[in-house]
């Protein structure tokens, strides 16, 4: 496949499952490392700890905890100042995307197949487009 750049500033926030647990965190900035034009300011100070949603359940059943992780995950993000953030994990997103409206704050969210799937599209990747419409 022919890479393309995807001019972006991004930050990674890791899923705690794929950080903590797997250990397989650093397999995800490896692959999208190869994005040409990317600008990975790396994962966010506080990655290794959970967004404050777990499974979206923490907002509903531990509500100080989380909106204290929230703000604490906030300041981190605007430190590192990226136009994206990279999510690994389907409940991060959805957590993630409640803090962004919640809080008015103008960040992309983003998986690292959509970042792959930009830079293939650009890439004029003969079939891609084709193959993008495949159904299963």
């Amino acid at each position: 496949m022919n890479s393309a750049p995807v001019k972006m500033r991004v930050s990674i926030q890791h899923s705690c499952h794929l950080m903590n647990v797997a250990k397989a965190h650093d397999a995800v900035l490896r692959v999208i490392s190869k994005i040409p034009g990317l600008e990975i300011r790396g994962g966010l100070d506080t990655a290794d700890i959970c967004c404050g949603g777990a499974g979206m359940m923490y907002p509903d059943r531990h509500p100080d905890i989380a909106k204290e992780i929230t703000r604490q995950k906030i300041e981190d993000v605007m430190r590192h100042k990226p136009e994206a953030l990279i999510l690994e994990s389907v409940t991060c997103k959805a957590h993630w995307t409640n803090i962004i409206r919640d809080n008015n704050l103008s960040i992309k969210l983003l998986y690292p197949t959509e970042l792959l799937d930009a830079s293939y599209m650009s890439g004029r990747n003969p079939g891609y487009e084709e193959l993008k419409s495949v159904s299963i």
